[in-house]
């Protein structure tokens, strides 16, 4: 009897142990509506800190790819030359360091995207981080500002050795191609402001020898600011949105500048207090 009892009692027990998939659902979704701070930039570095892009200062650290994508009209009014409506100029750069006055970065110094940059005209920026699966959580920050010019020094030290090795020898491609009239031919059977690879080894060549130079501190300051343009992207308007499967929705919220300016310290950015948005 005692034998029965106990082999009837126990998949009453196993049933009332079990968690239905539902009770899974309700147990592990959050949803989180307080702001995840007042300053976007500083939520920016400690979401990048966190995943091992940048050290405390928001410097970038050795190895890491971290980047951000950025879109600007071709000319100020969005046309080209012949009234036709043109698309804008997307790129792919690495982030240096991030800051309260900004996200630092590199072009190609004497580049039209150099040039456009440095008229501080409109900017947005896109950058993700993250992993999207059960037990992870993903970021996506969306913004809209201008940037500007700053010293190449502030960010040289942080640079990969192949962004600037690529940069120098990119710009002694174009010098060595140069004709009488300063022309070249690089750009004829291309599009917009690309550079055709016309000898793959001779750029091998100048590749290997400018990274040795480098290495060997061989290379003048003259030089890498003739090759690279350093600038700080900054914005107006920041938003990000954070969530994963384990989310009920996304949460997203948006950060505008305060063009006021009040109670600012120096060197950053006034924000006025964030706004929690729709997911979609």
């Amino acid at each position: 009897m005692i034998r029965q009892a106990a082999t009837i009692a126990l998949p009453r027990l196993r049933n009332a142990t079990t968690i239905t998939p539902a009770a899974k659902l309700i147990v592990v979704r959050t949803l989180v509506t307080k702001a995840p701070g007042a300053d976007p930039l500083e939520v920016f570095r400690k979401d990048c800190l966190g995943r091992k892009f940048c050290d405390e200062d928001g410097y970038r650290q050795p190895g890491v790819h971290w980047v951000f994508a950025f879109a600007t009209a071709p000319s100020p009014d969005g046309n080209s030359d012949d009234g036709s409506i043109m698309p804008p100029n997307l790129r792919t750069v690495g982030i240096q360091k991030v800051g309260p006055a900004g996200i630092d970065f590199v072009t190609k110094a004497g580049s039209k995207i150099a040039d456009t940059l440095a008229q501080e005209q409109p900017v947005s920026i896109l950058h993700a981080q993250g992993t999207y699966k059960p037990g992870c959580s993903a970021q996506q920050w969306r913004g809209d500002g201008h940037c500007e010019k700053i010293p190449l020094a502030d960010i040289l030290h942080c640079l990969p050795q192949y962004t600037v090795t690529g940069m120098l020898v990119a710009k002694r491609i174009v010098q060595e191609s140069l004709d009488e009239s300063g022309n070249h031919d690089l750009s004829e059977s291309v599009s917009a402001d690309r550079l055709a690879l016309l000898d793959k080894s001779h750029v091998t060549e100048i590749t290997q020898r400018t990274r040795l130079e480098l290495e060997n501190n061989e290379v003048s300051q003259e030089e890498l600011e003739a090759s690279i343009q350093a600038f700080r992207f900054c914005p107006d308007r920041l938003e990000r949105m954070h969530g994963g499967p384990d989310s009920i929705m996304w949460e997203r919220w948006e950060w505008m500048r305060n063009a006021s300016g009040e109670n600012c310290p120096e060197g950053s950015i006034p924000w006025n207090p964030p706004n929690q948005l729709l997911p979609h």
